[in-house]
């Protein structure tokens, strides 16, 4: 069996749908969906419009929560629980490696000043299965 680190690989690139979780300027949390992807080194990368909520949120409150790894709760094998801080990126390399051409329906280029890249560099990452009653917990 795959060590824990790439079955949570596994498990995110299989069902990338993620639930992100900030605080908002009231210290309420705030949560919203996005395509999350994850690199080997267990970083989560997403692109979001710079002026977005999420991005304020961010900036003020850079610890946040993500879910990922369940599209369907009938198809479900196993989900992630991410604990991070984010980073939002407004210019530089990264954006462009990180770049597809799907984001063209979102953005001109990827100098587009609206284009953020968001990453998330875990804290802690739990990784659940349909069959167990506890998680397995990586940290760094």
């Amino acid at each position: 069996m795959p060590d824990v680190k790439q079955r949570i690989i596994d498990t995110v690139k299989q069902s990338p749908l993620a639930v992100l979780s900030t605080i908002d300027a009231d210290g309420r949390p705030a949560a919203r969906y996005v395509t999350a992807h994850i690199a080997d080194d267990l970083t989560i990368r997403f692109a979001t419009f710079a002026g977005s909520r999420k991005v304020a949120h961010i900036a003020r409150h850079p610890d946040v929560h993500l879910i990922c790894g369940v599209g369907s709760l009938h198809t479900a094998a196993g989900w992630v629980q991410v604990s991070g801080t984010a980073e939002v990126l407004t210019s530089g390399e990264d954006r462009r490696v990180f770049w597809r051409d799907a984001f063209h329906a979102y953005f001109q280029s990827p100098d587009d000043p609206n284009y953020a890249l968001v990453v998330i560099t875990p804290r802690a990452i739990e990784l659940f299965n349909e069959k167990s009653r506890r998680p397995e917990v990586w940290t760094p």
